[in-house]
């Protein structure tokens, strides 16, 4: 991974594949598509519900949403890994950052 990270370059197209699912719009794309945020799943979880269709008398049998928890951990590498991440990857994150924490539906059918 740091070999990944040295190169500089985003080299699992983690850029392109967030701009493909962003433009894939109709009439190419005929469904519908959700797009969640890791950092806010837990609210994103109505939107993932109601977009997958499960009825409101099911949804009481999955389990109660709980508070995340998260701690920060120091990369391998430290500082200069995290600058290399965000120099390949800031954009990215940005772009991320722009979509709604309770999801962002893209209406195609």
């Amino acid at each position: 991974m740091l070999r990944a990270i040295a190169s500089g370059i985003d080299l699992f197209g983690a850029a392109a594949q967030f701009r493909s699912w962003l433009s894939c719009r109709a009439p190419r794309c005929t469904f519908d598509i959700l797009i969640v945020r890791y950092e806010t799943l837990n609210q994103s979880v109505p939107a993932i519900l109601d977009f997958l269709e499960v009825p409101r008398a099911a949804r009481s049998f999955f389990p109660k949403i709980r508070p995340a928890h998260s701690s920060t951990t120091r990369l391998m590498g430290g500082r200069q890994v995290e600058h290399r991440l965000q120099a390949i990857y800031g954009s990215l994150d940005a772009a991320v950052e722009e979509v709604p924490p309770t999801g962002l539906l893209l209406r195609n059918s």
